[in-house]
């Protein structure tokens, strides 16, 4: 009996080597492969939080501005040289630096949810192929079924930290995309201003 089992899990094994999965391999991966993986998520992680960091230094800033101009519109308008036009420039261009800025920063659940639907989900639609996407009409013994077979199967394992990470870089890209917009609207902002403030003090 052990001979005739061993003899089913050699043919297994040489099927899969004949047709290997995606990341398939017959032993543990190599050290290097573990490294990489570890410090690709470590890379996503920290650039997220930076992404965070930064947005929210552009919230506070522009938000501040624009609240001041508001506060003393009259004031600017009556004392300064092209002050109505400062101000609705600088409204104009904080605001929408603001806008996108929260854009950035706002929890994106939906735009993660509807990226997987439309990338993932139709090339991977068995849940242990992406179980890092728990669906609402996931079960818990579904999940665990899942779970169980990722845990037996390292193509899965390394198949399922892959598309994550490719999920999440897509989503770290959407957020530096609005960051660039959002600081670009900031600088083009003040171009603006100091143009107009040096027009209106020499001419």
């Amino acid at each position: 009996m052990g001979k005739k089992e061993n003899k089913i899990q050699s043919e297994e094994e040489l099927k899969l080597m004949e047709n290997p999965p995606l990341y398939w391999t017959k032993k543990e991966p190599r050290k290097s492969l573990s490294t990489y993986l570890r410090n690709q998520n470590k890379f996503i992680l920290s650039s997220l939080a930076i992404a965070d960091r930064k947005a929210m230094i552009m919230i506070r800033v522009n938000s501040t501005l624009v609240s001041a101009i508001i506060v003393f519109y009259q004031y600017i308008n009556e004392n300064i040289v092209h002050g109505s036009l400062m101000a609705v420039v600088l409204v104009l261009g904080s605001g929408g630096a603001l806008i996108v800025s929260v854009l950035s920063a706002r929890p994106n659940g939906l735009w993660f949810f509807r990226f997987f639907k439309k990338n993932i989900e139709p090339k991977y639609p068995d849940l242990e192929y992406n179980n890092f996407m728990v669906r609402g009409h996931t079960t818990l013994d579904e999940y665990e079924i899942s779970m169980d077979k990722v845990a037996r199967s390292q193509e899965l394992q390394i198949g399922n930290q892959t598309r994550f990470a490719y999920a999440l870089e897509n989503y770290l890209s959407s957020k530096y995309r609005l960051l660039d917009i959002a600081y670009n609207l900031f600088i083009v902002t003040f171009l603006l201003i100091s143009i107009i403030f040096i027009v209106g003090v020499l001419f």
